[in-house]
């Protein structure tokens, strides 16, 4: 009788020594450092744009960084939607984190009843990394030098006055949406397919207001072609002496504020600790001179918050551009597009 219990004793104490080492390493594997393979940053855009171009300039410097790479997978589509659609969709590990921007997280959201994400509970926070200012311009020949002298004379009789945009729910677009929803000023929105035909017509004067990027409108101002009236920011921009904040030049636009910003999400349920890790790594980055004169020479401002700080700013915007969408009647079911 004795005997016959020595193999299911050897059994138990296989069993028993098999489950100990799976936990122990278990254990070790969740006190992994992270990352410790490499990581991947989708880009819901083509390739060769400014998100695109702040997107690998960060990636790199983040592998440096952290010592794992960081490859960038472009997913453009539906104004962003695919690839942001795919993010909120993967493992919340850290390992798939995204470029997410002013139409990702504010604008589609708002125009599109479904798009497929949450952008307040869909997405981990890490951190904003960039704004882009816009800058009002008209063309030479509108009778205005400020933005009250360019409200005052749409709002003049028989006075048809029409903008330009990159398309409809990009910046651009909402940028002026915006202005004419603190003013209630009326203006006809000729959308383009991209920031490119918007602006040659402009200089052609066939339409005679637009925002537009400093680094677009910049040649034109100082070949005398176009009249900068305001940036969108609260901040002036080097580069466009005696241009100021809309904020600060119409009492009408007090509260204006408005910037093609960018930030860096991953997946909704995030560890804490990685969201950390990743936060920290971006922070020292973008301190970098040298970063930050390559993020200048994009015509793009470096910019650093919190995840707790960039998940309120984004809660913000969605209110904000809720408000507008709903205001002026913009929402149409069709993605907002952006020509970053």
């Amino acid at each position: 009788m004795q005997s016959s219990n020595i193999p299911s004793l050897a059994r138990s104490f296989l069993g028993a020594s098999l489950l100990s080492v799976a936990t122990a390493f278990g254990a070790a594997m969740a006190q992994a450092p992270y990352p410790d393979k490499a990581i991947t940053w989708v880009v819901p855009y083509n390739p060769g744009g400014a998100t695109d171009a702040i997107a690998r300039l960060l990636a790199q410097k983040l592998g440096e960084e952290v010592g794992q790479s960081v490859v960038i997978q472009n997913v453009p589509g539906a104004g962003t939607v695919i690839g942001a659609t795919q993010v909120a969709r993967a493992a919340p590990d850290g390992y798939r984190i995204m470029s997410a921007d002013i139409a990702t997280l504010a604008i589609s959201p708002a125009l599109t009843p479904n798009v497929g994400y949450d952008p307040v509970t869909s997405f981990t926070a890490v951190g904003e990394i960039a704004r882009l200012p816009l800058v009002l311009v008209v063309h030479k020949d509108v009778p205005a030098s400020t933005v009250t002298e360019l409200i005052d004379y749409a709002g003049q009789p028989g006075v048809d006055l029409n903008y330009a945009s990159a398309g409809p729910g990009s910046p651009h677009h909402m940028g002026m949406e915006l202005l004419l929803h603190r003013t209630g000023a009326n203006m006809t929105h000729i959308p383009y397919n991209g920031a490119g035909p918007a602006m040659a017509d402009v200089l052609s004067g066939r339409v005679g207001v637009m925002f537009g990027s400093l680094g677009a409108v910049l040649p034109h101002i100082q070949a005398g072609v176009l009249k900068p009236l305001g940036v969108s920011g609260l901040q002036p921009l080097a580069g466009l002496d005696g241009v100021p904040p809309l904020a600060k030049d119409d009492p009408r636009l007090a509260d204006y504020e408005m910037y093609a910003w960018q930030g860096v999400v991953g997946p909704a349920g995030m560890p804490a600790a990685v969201t950390q890790s990743l936060n920290a790594a971006l922070e020292k980055i973008l301190a970098s001179g040298e970063v930050q004169e390559r993020l200048g020479a994009l015509g793009v401002q470096a910019a650093f918050s919190s995840p707790q700080a960039f998940q309120e700013y984004i809660e913000s915007e969605v209110r904000l551009w809720n408000d507008v969408v709903q205001e002026r009647g913009l929402k149409n079911g069709s993605p907002a597009q952006n020509a970053r």
